[in-house]
């Protein structure tokens, strides 16, 4: 199943791909990197206040998501 769900998507990252956890923002800027992307136009979607942190941190746009209906 977790195939199925990585297949989808050109990048996943997971808490065992950095050395620093949110709100450090190492993951975030890794994605970035690994994109070619600058912070400046990049848009994280985050849920929670340690990764909102980090986006921030990372000098991403933040889109925060709270609760699902």
């Amino acid at each position: 199943m977790l195939f199925f769900l990585t297949a989808s998507f050109d990048l996943v990252l997971a808490a065992e791909d950095v050395a620093a956890k949110k709100p450090d923002p190492e993951g975030f800027l890794l994605a970035m990197k690994k994109f070619n992307a600058a912070p400046e136009v990049t848009i994280v979607f985050e849920d929670s206040d340690a990764g909102i942190r980090a986006a921030e941190a990372a000098g991403a746009e933040v889109f925060v998501v709270r609760g699902f209906a």
